[in-house]
């Protein structure tokens, strides 16, 4: 008897365990639902992070493997502005191209799904183009798509294919055209005073209303594209003034007369006086320097390039002031060599205010070939007093170069740690601004673990295979291994969850542990703890019984959703995941009650046999 009262004791103990720990878990759960937004968003990502992490130790990914691409598209990119009425302007058509300038294009590169590393090497092939030397070209990769930048040198039909690693092919085709015209232009003058006789060139700027382009363009950019001397200026009265292209204004007569560009007002020209012409036989012109360098052109808001100076003489060889400085024309012979610039007024924007300031006339700077050539200075009423000087382009050597390296945007730095699959990008910083070559070389301690792509240009990467240490060493191919800098960084194995997917991954254990399994370790330890207890004495005791459990479970699921309904949580209820909650609930209960249901049946019948 003794032995007998001691088992249902032990049995009711246990009982009572389960159900303790079965409603623990039921206050844990509505606990939870009252935990605001961000202390349960931080719950769930360290428990995600938690878990990945044992994932990935477990089951590593496989090493990185390299893909061609699966598809190239080209797409390409005009330069525009908006005109005072909104309207889009463009520069230049789109199967144009300007002497001299940049042709771009842009390119994408896609992948298949299974791709775990992008293979982003293209090549650009001529097909057919004017000649020898007729162009430059630089091709920018990144992990999936890059630029194309030609600079058509001469006139004439150029064409292109574009190929991929993946063997797949686009053809680039324009016209080059030389200079255009301008289309618009400003000035701050509303009036212009000339004496009769005089030449004078009236200062102007060109417009290109407001920009399209997605980074920061300047207004000295997008005077390349034109030839200031191109524009189409008329005299409303020719007996008062004659205006040449390019805006040389000469007064005829006492009198007013309108000044036009393209038909439109610019400014009223009111000529009075009589010009006396100054003793001006010849002229020279002297510089600080007579050497620009090829893209000072780019840069000559930074003060690149050099300042002609003329200098004016008498009939009888002695040098002189003029009282007023007379109309110059600079000409460069081979503007590609060396551009150089005219009177004029040039627009800016200041705290986003239109500007003009005056620019005098002789500034030279190298463009885009080396070589020498001829800037040529002449009086606009008298083109035969004129001078020359000639100029040298040569190239700019880098004077110092910085590297850095970064993927996915973010700095990678000696000892860093770098997963598998990813890619590193090598940036360099050299000076001065318009130097030359600028390309980079890299090299790897181990081609098994990474491997280079554009090697020896601007844009190289580093393409990470498997897991190992690696020593990645960069220097300046024009400066030499002097400026070599070396990292030495670990590369983790490819997780099996990627930090791409941990997104979908947190959602994904926020379901099943924070729902299905919280509530499916409840429904447990209270079925078990419930039919241990003498609660119920026959199998339709026992069915009535399961079924309160499972109203309970249901209400438990509904009440933490409400809860998180509540305002002040910044939650918010979902009907899914009252199902997904009842869900793991119910299961977990049914089994259970299956296994005391039959253990019932085999005790029910042993009672019967006994008998």
């Amino acid at each position: 008897m003794k032995e007998n009262s001691v088992k249902p004791k032990r049995k009711n103990i246990v009982s009572a365990a389960f159900l303790g720990v079965f409603f623990a878990l039921s206050l844990l759960v509505l606990a939870e639902s009252a935990t605001p937004t961000g202390a349960s968003g931080e719950q769930s990502s360290a428990f995600s992070a938690w878990a990945a992490s044992i994932i990935n130790i477990l089951f590593p990914g496989e090493p990185a493997k390299p893909y061609a691409p699966s598809e190239l598209k080209v797409s390409s990119n005009i330069l525009s502005y908006k005109d005072e009425d909104g309207k889009k302007v463009l520069l230049y058509d789109e199967d144009k191209a300007v002497v001299g300038t940049t042709r771009m294009f842009t390119y994408t590169l896609s992948y298949p799904e299974e791709a775990s590393l992008f293979t982003s090497q293209v090549d650009l092939v001529e097909v057919a183009c004017p000649g020898k030397d007729s162009y430059s070209k630089t091709v920018n990769t990144s992990t999936n798509g890059g630029a194309i930048r030609i600079i058509p040198l001469v006139e004439g039909q150029y064409s292109f294919l574009l190929k991929d690693a993946g063997g797949h092919e686009e053809k680039i085709e324009f016209e080059c055209v030389n200079r255009l015209s301008p289309k618009e232009i400003s000035s701050p003058l509303e009036s212009y005073t000339v004496s009769i006789g005089e030449s004078k060139n009236f200062p102007y700027a060109l417009s290109f209303g407001d920009y399209e382009r997605s980074d920061e363009s300047v207004h000295h950019y997008l005077c390349r594209f034109v030839n200031p001397t191109l524009a189409e200026f008329s005299s409303s009265n020719e007996s008062i003034f004659t205006v040449s292209n390019g805006g040389l204004i000469k007064g005829v007569s006492s009198g007013e007369a309108d000044l036009l560009f393209n038909g439109e007002k610019v400014s009223t020209i009111k000529v009075e006086g009589t010009y006396e012409k100054e003793d001006i036989a010849s002229i020279s012109l002297s510089a600080d320097s007579g050497f620009v360098s090829p893209l000072d052109y780019d840069y000559s808001k930074l003060s690149y390039g050099v300042k002609l100076t003329p200098h004016f003489y008498n009939s009888l060889g002695n040098e002189f002031t003029p009282t007023k400085t007379p109309a110059l024309r600079y000409e460069s012979e081979d503007h590609l060599i060396a551009m150089v610039e005219n009177d004029r007024y040039e627009m800016e924007k200041v705290d986003e205010k239109e500007v003009y300031t005056y620019k005098e006339g002789g500034f030279v700077a190298g463009y885009r070939n080396k070589g020498k050539t001829n800037i040529r200075c002449y009086l606009e009423e008298n083109p035969s007093v004129s001078a020359k000087m000639e100029i040298t382009s040569k190239e700019v050597p880098p004077s110092s170069v910085s590297f850095s390296f970064q993927s996915n945007k973010k700095a990678v730095e000696d000892a860093s740690e770098v997963v598998a699959g990813n890619s590193i990008e090598v940036l360099a910083d050299f000076l001065p601004a318009n130097c030359g070559d600028k390309s980079v070389h890299v090299d790897l301690s181990d081609g098994k673990i990474g491997k280079v792509l554009n090697n020896d240009t601007n844009t190289p990467q580093v393409n990470l295979l498997s897991q190992g240490d690696l020593t990645i060493s960069v220097y300046s191919n024009s400066l030499g291994e002097a400026t070599k800098k070396s990292i030495a960084i670990k590369v983790a194995p490819k997780p099996a969850i990627p930090e791409s997917e941990m997104g979908d991954f947190s959602s994904f254990i926020r379901k099943a542990a924070g729902h299905l399994a919280l509530f499916a370790f409840t429904a447990t330890f209270g079925a078990i703890g419930l039919f241990l207890s003498d609660s119920y004495k026959n199998k339709k005791e026992m069915l009535i019984l399961f079924a309160a459990f499972l109203f309970f479970g249901f209400a438990l699921a509904g009440i933490s959703e409400l809860i998180q309904a509540l305002p002040m949580l910044s939650r918010g209820a979902s009907i899914t995941d009252v199902g997904i909650d009842f869900l793991g609930y119910s299961v977990a209960a049914v089994l259970v009650f299956v296994i005391f249901f039959i253990i019932r049946i085999i005790k029910d019948k042993k009672e019967k046999e006994g008998e």
